[in-house]
């Protein structure tokens, strides 16, 4: 999400600097973010509560790892990254590898320290618990395509950061995504469970 380029790697403690920042920032995502749709603990959270807990929770990540490897934290984005030429393409793959590391021990980390009941409620419930649940009146098709809306306005506007002619405009990018990704989780929560 950083407008800065990702430097030339040649030193495997750079790559493993670049590879830790992703797994740490994607795994904070997600232990943060999904314990932000925990019901329990005298807690009844909200679309506007999980929406407003997971845009906080990437602006800690981006003002985190931003300066180390531009806290990408979202394998959808580190392939534009590669499109648009701010990674290169082995960056993208350990990226990549890093993100879904992360989001697996972020994920399994919330799950280790959370009653098991929690989730039960949540699986009784039909709902899933920080999953793509698409609603039951919308088909496959239209889930799909919210999903290809929600992960595009994503992308794009990495894109426009990413931008050099927006460089001057870089100093509150940690809360403009805030904002983003609870704007777009807010909007397509309730439609898909918003996973981009």
């Amino acid at each position: 999400m950083s407008n800065n380029r990702a430097p030339s790697v040649t030193q495997p403690w750079k790559l493993l600097t670049l590879f830790l920042a992703e797994f740490f920032g994607t795994g904070m995502l997600l232990f943060g973010g999904c314990m932000a749709g925990l019901d329990g603990f005298d807690n009844i959270t909200t679309n506007i509560s999980r929406g407003i807990t997971f845009g906080m929770v990437v602006m800690m990540a981006f003002i985190t790892f931003s300066a180390t490897s531009g806290a990408i934290i979202n394998p959808v984005v580190s392939l534009a990254a590669y499109i648009y030429g701010t990674l290169s393409f082995p960056l993208m793959l350990l990226y990549i590898v890093a993100q879904f590391a992360g989001a697996l021990c972020g994920y399994g980390l919330l799950r280790a320290v959370t009653p098991w009941q929690y989730y039960l409620q949540a699986m009784e419930l039909g709902d899933g618990h920080c999953v793509t649940v698409p609603h039951t009146s919308l088909s496959s098709g239209m889930a799909l395509a919210v999903e290809i809306l929600l992960t595009g306005i994503l992308v794009w506007t990495n894109c426009g950061v990413w931008d050099p002619r927006n460089k001057k405009d870089s100093d509150s990018v940690p809360l403009k995504f805030a904002f983003l990704i609870a704007g777009l989780s807010i909007a397509g929560g309730p439609i898909t469970g918003a996973s981009m």
